[in-house]
């Protein structure tokens, strides 16, 4: 039983989480050694990263949307959020919409990354998650711009660095 845990752990946890540290500040080792080279290698790989990668997008996307909230709460209309009451349905429909954002943006990079380049599906499940959970019901466009440019700054920057 023990030995089964540890198993899951390295194959869901540790070895993508290596793969991730060496795509942040390692690029050209990882484009060497672990960058798949067909298709099928690259859907398991970025299966394996994705898990990973939406803890990574929500996490931050969860922390600035309420933050967010706090501060402009007109930029989110609605919700009718008076108080961070831990039950209140409003508040779990406000952390519902960021986690399923980001969760599909996750799962439709990781797709993209495994039919293209696993370097550019990991960027695109950081940028896009972490827009997506931060954006979704909002109602200012100039949020959105800024969002959308900060995170596909991230992109372009782990994406070509």
């Amino acid at each position: 039983m023990l030995e089964n845990t540890r198993s899951i752990r390295h194959l869901f946890v540790l070895e993508p989480y290596l793969w991730l540290q060496s795509c942040f500040f390692q690029p050209v080792r990882f484009k060497h050694d672990f960058e798949a080279r067909d298709l099928t290698q690259r859907l398991v790989m970025m299966q394996r990263l994705t898990p990973l990668l939406f803890l990574y997008a929500y996490t931050p996307a969860l922390v600035i949307r309420i933050l967010v909230y706090a501060f402009r709460p007109d930029l989110y209309p609605h919700y009718a959020i008076h108080t961070f009451v831990p039950f209140s349905p409003d508040i779990s429909w406000f952390v519902f919409d960021a986690t399923w954002a980001t969760a599909l943006s996750c799962l439709v990079a990781a797709i993209i990354g495994g039919l293209f380049s696993v370097r550019l599906g990991i960027a695109a499940a950081l940028a896009l998650g972490l827009a997506n959970g931060i954006i979704v019901n909002t109602a200012d466009d100039t949020l959105v711009g800024i969002v959308f440019g900060i995170a596909f700054g991230l992109m372009l920057g782990i994406t070509f660095m």
